[in-house]
């Protein structure tokens, strides 16, 4: 046990990598209980009903979050954070510029997109077809976060490449969850103790809507200093090229953490899919050491990969394992045993997941076992590699979502959303020994 605590704290460079993790750690877990806790305060204020419109539209927001952001998330850590490390300001500066104005074009196309679907869903002949007044009324609200949430991340993905940790992480685990929650119970106590999922969204969009402004802010005056007059250089071929890439990974990523929710609300109806997320909430806690990790880690790979450093790029990996696993053991058997309490939480129908959660925590633990393996093919240029196995996940995922579901129900949902993230993590690890070269795990 001594040797393994010694080979957690390390020399005097990984010591600097320990205290990062730790301020991730801190700031992560604070930041999990208040989405957790906003959750919960979500599901009681709204009930089961309400909460599983919420659950649903809010589902749908990330994906097209996801496709908004067009990989340009995941591009910064591997070019942003080059260039800043190197002064390359004038490159830098073209990178912020032509993100950002991608993603704003992405985010008015999603937009469209959702408002047509809206407006043919509407004039349905058959008015059962249509959508309830006050679900219809959040989908068109929830149509504005998605340029914000989009901003937001990728915010929030610049300060991480340049370890900027707590501006990164303030946005997205603190401001957004808490200012939600507030924002919330104001609108409940003014609307007489009543809250719905129309209600539920406009308070997502307004409290969205501040944080955007607040981390824009916050970026101009952290970047603009550096690049001064520096005229905007560009590599688009480059970052297009990687990029789409991303973009493909991202898409996939949520089809493989949260298409089981949108195959449960399906067949079973938005109330029974916001029974289940509350599982795929919880287990998604289980990954969280490894998320920390390659919070701190992943920027400092590609650097490492490229001045061919071998060795000491497997002494971080190994180091970044050990850690992982000296969280994420006790986590997992922690979650087995309370996971039926913390379902409770949310209210007492909420229960009947706990067989679902289990199974996700299965699959969470493998993917966290595994190590940083996504991050490892991805800043080692070898995101196309990752990509076709990803999609091989995900397919593994929908077949077994329309044969299960059906069937089973969210328990068939949890095997097809397990399997495909074991698929997935195997073999990645399996590629990282072949073709790097490196152990992502200590196992």
């Amino acid at each position: 046990m001594r040797r393994f605590l010694s080979g957690i704290v390390g020399d005097e460079e990984k010591k600097i990598f320990l205290k990062l993790t730790s301020q991730t750690l801190v700031l992560r877990l604070f930041g999990m209980a208040l989405l957790y806790g906003n959750q919960v305060l979500m599901a009681r204020l709204m009930g089961v009903s309400e909460y599983g419109y919420y659950t649903v539209i809010m589902t749908w927001i990330n994906f097209l979050v996801a496709f908004s952001i067009f990989g340009f998330d995941h591009s910064a850590l591997r070019f942003f954070s080059t260039y800043y490390n190197k002064q390359e300001w004038a490159r830098a500066r073209g990178f912020l510029r032509l993100s950002f104005r991608i993603i704003a074009l992405a985010a008015v196309v999603c937009m469209i997109a959702w408002f047509l679907f809206l407006w043919d869903k509407q004039q349905s002949v058959n008015i059962r077809d249509r959508y309830p007044r006050t679900y219809s009324e959040a989908f068109l609200w929830a149509m504005f976060v998605i340029p914000l949430l989009a901003i937001i991340y990728q915010s929030s993905a610049i300060f991480r490449s340049i370890h900027q940790i707590k501006l990164s992480l303030a946005s997205v685990y603190v401001m957004l969850p808490l200012g939600i929650s507030i924002a919330s119970v104001v609108y409940y106590k003014m609307n007489a103790g009543k809250m719905q999922v129309d209600g539920a969204v406009l308070m997502n969009l307004l409290v969205t809507f501040l944080v955007a402004m607040f981390i824009i802010r916050k970026m101009k005056k952290r970047l603009r200093p550096k690049y001064g007059a520096e005229e905007p250089k560009y590599e688009a071929g480059l970052w297009f090229k990687t990029t789409v890439t991303f973009l493909a990974m991202n898409v996939l990523t949520l089809i493989i953490k949260q298409a089981d929710i949108l195959f449960v609300g399906h067949y079973f109806g938005p109330r029974e899919a916001g029974i289940y997320s509350t599982a795929v909430k919880i287990s998604a806690l289980i990954p969280f050491g490894l998320s920390i990790v390659e919070y701190v880690y992943t920027p400092r790979i590609s650097s490492m990969f490229l001045k061919n450093d071998h060795k000491k790029l497997q002494e971080y990996i190994s180091h970044a394992a050990r850690i992982i696993v000296f969280i994420t053991i006790p986590l997992a058997i922690a979650l087995i045993f309370s996971g039926k309490y913390l379902l409770m939480i949310f209210g007492k129908e909420f229960q009947s997941s706990y067989i679902p959660l289990i199974i996700l925590i299965v699959g969470q633990l493998i993917n966290a076992l595994t190590g940083m393996v996504g991050a490892l093919m991805t800043m080692t240029g070898n995101q196309n590699v990752y990509l076709m196995v990803y999609l091989a996940a995900s397919f593994v995922d929908i077949i077994l979502n329309i044969t299960l579901v059906p069937r089973m129900g969210a328990v068939g949902a949890a095997i097809a959303s397990a399997a495909s993230i074991i698929v997935l993590n195997i073999f990645m690890y399996v590629l990282v020994r072949k073709r790097l070269g490196l152990k992502a795990s200590i196992f």
